[in-house]
């Protein structure tokens, strides 16, 4: 049995689903079986993991132009497949249909970032009030886990609960962050004229 995946492709699931399933027929204490089903929903599995794998990878680089991004979004895409096994009526369309929206979640995720940039952007130095300026500079320096909330919630006015499903964290990590965030920008600006 090939445990690599297809392709050259990392097949962790695979070889997670395969190693389950050795344990389980080693010893067979009653224990449930992975999927929830026999080893037949486990070999089901990977025949449509070994087959659809390298379809889905080639059908969102073409989409996204990312391969790496590709690939992750593929194999998040079979991860909730494992999760809706029973009630996957044809497991290979289920995949590529859960693919599709991931693939427009990013992009939606994207736009907003965008959105929030452009936001941030200035044409001419002379239209700024020198406090704009120093708090773009200072969200600007901020980390990736407070720029992004912060950009999100107070310039693409989002609320808290649709950036923490943009960003894929916890609400409450979410509340957090922009508290950290809000703590460091007013230390930032203190010390800023003006601000």
């Amino acid at each position: 049995m090939n445990l690599s995946g297809p392709r050259g492709v990392s097949g962790s699931v695979v070889a997670d689903l395969t190693l389950a399933r050795a344990r389980h027929d080693a010893r067979d204490d009653g224990l449930p079986r992975v999927l929830g089903r026999s080893a037949a929903s486990v070999e089901a599995f990977q025949a449509v993991y070994v087959a659809k794998f390298p379809a889905l990878v080639r059908y969102a680089t073409r989409v996204c132009g990312d391969s790496d991004l590709a690939t992750e979004l593929a194999q998040e895409a079979f991860t909730r497949l494992v999760a809706r096994w029973r009630d996957a009526d044809d497991p290979a369309a289920y995949v590529f249909v859960v693919l599709t929206n991931l693939l427009r979640n990013h992009w939606r995720a994207l736009e907003r970032e965008r959105g929030a940039l452009r936001s941030l952007q200035v044409t001419s130095r002379e239209d700024v009030d020198p406090a704009d300026a120093a708090l773009a500079d200072a969200v600007g320096r901020l980390p990736a886990k407070w720029r992004e909330p912060v950009l999100l919630h107070y310039f693409a006015d989002m609320a808290i609960d649709e950036v923490a499903r943009a960003l894929g964290r916890p609400v409450g990590t979410v509340k957090r962050q922009l508290h950290e965030a809000r703590l460091a920008l007013h230390d930032s600006l203190r010390e800023v004229p003006g601000a």
